[in-house]
């Protein structure tokens, strides 16, 4: 093999390496960072992201993805009538406001309306891929939320330490049929 000959196989493995195994890695290692914050309620360090609150609160309509689960109501609702209320109470905090949605409440899953999730997203460059958020209001949910439970959104370093893995290995194959 010339040396020209090998420039050449080493610019198409670093083509390579970046469209067939760093992109599909990341994006792996993203849909792994989701679904253990939004199905499994762990921290980046494994741990269970905490509880939701059960600390009686009121909350307006606006407040309801669902709509239709709110029912305006106030603390003592006798002899009153629920027109007179712009806002429902629940004495279980907003732990119940997921309850009477539907939504999981055995531990936080740091997942509302899906929205924050879906702005969780990667983007390839031309020898890296970048994760993030794409909108300034999720960006502001994860502080919020990193602000009072910790890192969430860090991949684990079971998470990394996989990504590493599947990269090395991809490099390798690549590697080994390139410079045949």
């Amino acid at each position: 093999m010339t040396p020209e000959q090998y420039i050449s196989k080493l610019q198409e493995l670093s083509r390579l390496s970046a469209d067939s195994i760093i992109i599909p890695a990341g994006n792996e290692l993203l849909a792994t960072v989701k679904n253990r914050i939004v199905l499994d309620g762990k921290n980046s360090t494994g741990n269970k992201i905490g509880d939701y609150s059960t600390k009686s609160a009121y909350f307006g309509k606006e407040q309801f993805d669902r709509k239709s689960s709110f029912k305006p109501q106030g603390k003592n609702t006798k002899g009153k009538s629920a027109s007179t209320h712009k806002t429902m109470y629940l004495p279980m905090g907003y732990k119940e406001l997921r309850d009477v949605q539907g939504k999981p409440t055995d531990n936080i899953k740091a997942n509302y309306t899906g929205s924050t999730m879906a702005a969780y997203q990667q983007v390839a460059g031309n020898k890296e891929v970048l994760q993030g958020f794409t909108t300034d209001k999720s960006s502001k949910i994860r502080k919020g939320i990193e602000a009072k439970k910790g890192d969430i959104y860090k991949p684990t370093n079971e998470e990394l330490n996989s990504y590493n893995k599947t990269v090395a290995e991809g490099l390798l194959q690549i590697q080994t049929a390139i410079l045949r």
